[in-house]
């Protein structure tokens, strides 16, 4: 057995021992309300006990309109902020007041395609361009700010409703990335919660508390690898991410992050998952590498206890120290070196807390910096317009520009001109 395997069986006791020994509070508490009963008894019944209960760390996928709204309103603001949207095509679109399927057009906005609504079937999209198809109950069309004060609205609606059990839609394990969250969670907390839930049900399926599936076992340990793995993403510890989580695990038997209630709403699922973020995980996200060492030098210290002498490695990990047997071992720095210094600045700004909302303009560099990175392109690009326009007099209308690429004229031009002068540019 190797060690990572190792590390996820102790990962998994450790919580599920958590868990089990939240039944000493002297009242019911969010934490032992997932495995008891409020008088803090095992349930006689598992499945019905967890359709009582809403889970942390779910990003709820089972409604289509709320995931079709998600991706509009994402889809809208990240074309606003490329400007790729013409003034005239600033409109997002709902099937019908009896559909609340909503979408909008590629390219410059305006409408110009047509399909059918993936709910009520109906026709949906333009007949022609710039005309919406016409037929009753009408589509609507709405300003991009109405779009998304409609779109908030429902979707703090839908978040009123309790969700209980495990809600979510099944998606396979290696589709979930470290970005993954809800709109009040970090990342790292998302991410943690979502581990946590997910060793309970792994535990209540291994231990046959619910009736034994073999599909959602393994679906359950599968989310759980993965949690781990980006979780060592996320904190840039790939190696080390277990002593971390051990760290998290142990501040978790601290009284102040057991809250009194039972977490059969949503909103208590929230007010939980906050406060873990608060008092556990923010708490401890900026001293990860600090309490990684602690972690070992703990460990050296209970194996000189034990009369074992340390190995090399704790020597050039700077967890042990002997000048006589190492004495130049001091001139070295064992500092972890990282090429890839944009990777774990990513990882480190995500990791602070309320990242986006105090540093906005690094937060919009780091989400588009494959776009940024093309600014080098630039400047050739600009060349070969001016070229174009100095030898051909060719200018391009600022419509045909939103929706065709440079591509379309170089391969559709009389006597192919441009292309020629491309390839001279070239």
């Amino acid at each position: 057995m190797s060690s990572t395997e190792v590390h996820l069986r102790f990962i998994a006791l450790n919580i599920y021992a958590l868990l089990l020994s939240s039944k000493s509070a002297r009242n019911s508490t969010y934490v032992n309300s997932l495995l008891y009963s409020p008088d803090r008894k095992m349930p006689a019944d598992y499945h019905a006990h967890m359709m009582k209960r809403c889970l942390p760390g779910l990003n709820p996928n089972d409604s289509a309109i709320v995931t079709q709204m998600r991706r509009v309103k994402t889809g809208v603001q990240e074309r606003l902020n490329k400007k790729q949207i013409m003034a005239a095509g600033k409109f997002i679109y709902q099937c019908s007041k009896n559909c609340y399927f909503m979408y909008y057009f590629e390219d410059c906005g305006m409408p110009r395609d047509r399909s059918s609504c993936p709910l009520c079937k109906c026709q949906i999209g333009s007949t022609q361009l710039h005309g919406l198809i016409q037929r009753n109950p009408p589509q609507i069309q709405m300003s991009i700010e109405e779009g998304f004060r409609a779109i908030d609205q429902y979707i703090a609606k839908y978040d009123q409703t309790n969700r209980h059990g495990y809600h979510v839609q099944p998606v396979k394990a290696e589709n979930s990335t470290a970005g993954d969250t809800v709109d009040h969670l970090n990342p790292i907390t998302f991410r943690l919660l979502h581990m946590f839930t997910h060793v309970m049900m792994m535990m209540l399926y291994q231990f046959k508390y619910i009736q034994q599936n073999e599909n959602q076992l393994s679906y359950f340990s599968a989310h759980y690898e993965k949690d781990c793995k980006l979780i060592g993403d996320i904190i840039s510890s790939p190696d080390d991410y277990p002593v971390w989580l051990y760290k998290i695990i142990n501040h978790m038997m601290n009284a102040n992050i057991h809250i009194s209630g039972i977490l059969d709403t949503n909103q208590n699922v929230v007010q939980f998952e906050k406060h873990i973020e608060q008092t556990l995980v923010f708490k401890h996200i900026q001293s990860i590498s600090n309490e990684i060492k602690q972690y070992k030098v703990a460990f050296i210290d209970f194996v000189r206890k034990e009369n074992a002498e340390p190995i090399f490695n704790d020597f050039v990990n700077e967890l042990a120290e002997n000048e006589e047997k190492y004495t130049l071992l001091n001139f070295f720095s064992v500092t972890k070196i990282n090429n890839a210094t944009l990777d774990e600045f990513r990882s480190t700004f995500q990791l602070l807390p309320y990242a986006r909302n105090l540093y906005p303009l690094t937060d919009y560099i780091l989400q588009h910096l494959p776009e940024i990175e093309n600014l080098s392109l630039l400047f050739p690009l600009v060349q070969f317009c001016n070229l174009l326009l100095d030898k051909f007099n060719h200018r391009i209308s600022r419509d045909d520009a939103a929706t065709n690429d440079i591509g379309f004229y170089l391969t559709n031009n009389q006597d192919n001109i441009l292309s020629l002068a491309f390839e001279q540019f070239r």
